[in-house]
């Protein structure tokens, strides 16, 4: 077999690999592997696939140049046309993998992101509703607006003034569902916004929360979405419930450690808002609006409100000015959450009344990170009366701890 192989006297390399191809692929004298001839037709050592699918690219080249009777090609000129013709077959080849790989990766996003939904609706039944109380038929000048942000649900620290775990943040979030409840009733609210400013979990954001998490991330979703949906429910056994769940925080993000943020739908505040709207489904008073941005916008009592947890902005003074022109429509009020301390600034006025940028403090309170920089807040929500023309008239602090 060998012999066949050797080169024959006055033999062009043309006509040499010519022989080869043909012995291998038409005579059938050639009974060796492809990844044997490699060398020497193609002078560098392939695969048996890779090889095979050559040769078979060479034989019909020799035939095509038979059928046309090219003879007077040089030698160059026809390792030229050999070389392009196994360059071509190796760039479709290339172009084949990169196709399979692309599926293959969408399929794994696919099939892990439907699986992680399955995992989460197994945790998730739905909520008993609640003894449902008469609505108040009182007439109230303005409506009211629930503000919370930051649960951090799943940390677990004690920090210089504050104590936080799973149930520390259940017996907050019960609290203020009971005190706002009552509030409710005295002031004769039938109808009460909601808006949760994200970061209900602890998430993986840095290194140290490996530390701080109490309970892994898929558990803290499933929790948090019941806790929120109990108060929900607590709370419109008084009154009808408008529910706005921020769609984007940077604690919620699925993005791996140190990793730059990905698309929205990525983020587990997508999850806890949506399987917070399957969980109440069956309770008439509750309104569940989410959004397909990582911010709300609408309208309360004739003012135009932005709601978005934070992490976003850049320079909060110029917050209302720059989402004013990025959004077109000009917002009287900007509602945050993200930096655990609350604050509220006029930054400007308008026939609505002054334009104002409010920070919602946190219900995790002060953690070791705030003790590093020497700062704290208490565990708190907020209860805003907004009136037409007046903008926020009423502003009541709910502490829980």
């Amino acid at each position: 077999m060998g012999e066949l192989l050797k080169r024959r006297d006055n033999e062009s390399d043309f006509e040499y690999i010519k022989r080869i191809v043909y012995g291998k692929l038409v005579d059938k004298t050639i009974d060796l592997d492809f990844s044997e001839l490699s060398v020497p037709i193609f002078n560098k050592k392939l695969s048996s696939d890779d090889c095979r699918r050559r040769c078979y690219g060479l034989k019909y080249l020799f035939e095509l140049m038979d059928k046309e009777g090219i003879n007077s090609v040089s030698e160059n000129e026809i390792l030229k046309k050999i070389e392009e013709k196994s360059l071509e077959l190796d760039l479709q080849r290339k172009k084949l993998q990169a196709t399979k790989l692309e599926l293959n990766r969408n399929q794994r996003i696919k099939s892990r992101r439907e699986l992680f939904y399955e995992n989460i609706g197994e945790e998730i039944e739905r909520l008993p509703l609640p003894k449902f109380e008469e609505l108040p038929i009182k007439k109230v000048n303005g409506e009211y607006l629930l503000c919370w942000a930051d649960l951090h649900y799943g940390a677990d620290f004690i920090s210089e003034n504050n104590e936080y775990s799973r149930e520390e943040c259940k017996t907050r979030m019960q609290r203020l569902a009971s005190r706002v409840k009552n509030m409710c009733i005295e002031k004769g609210i039938n109808k009460l916004h909601v808006i949760g400013l994200g970061d209900d979990i602890q998430g993986i954001l840095r290194i140290s929360d490996t530390q701080i998490n109490d309970v892994p991330v898929m558990q803290s979703v499933v929790e948090v979405s019941r806790l929120i949906a109990h108060v929900l429910n607590t709370i419109s056994s008084v009154c009808n419930v408008t529910y706005y769940h921020t769609m984007a925080s940077n604690h919620s993000q699925t993005r791996p450690l140190t990793a730059k943020p990905d698309l929205i739908k990525e983020d587990l505040e997508f999850v806890i808002g949506n399987y917070i709207h399957d969980l109440v489904e069956n309770n008439e008073r509750i309104e569940v609006k989410l959004s397909e941005k990582d911010y709300h916008s609408f309208n309360i009592a004739g003012q135009q409100i932005l709601a978005l947890h934070g992490h976003q902005i850049k320079n909060i003074n110029n917050a209302i000015k720059d989402y004013s022109m990025q959004h077109r429509k000009f917002y009287d009020i900007v509602l945050m959450g993200h930096l655990h301390g609350g604050q509220q600034m006029s930054v400007g006025e308008s026939e609505n009344g002054n334009s104002e940028l409010v920070i919602v403090p946190s219900i995790v309170g002060s953690d070791p990170y705030s003790d590093t920089l020497k700062k704290g807040s208490k565990s708190m929500a907020k209860l805003f009366k907004l009136e037409e023309g007046n903008g926020i008239t009423e502003n009541y602090t709910i502490v829980l701890n």
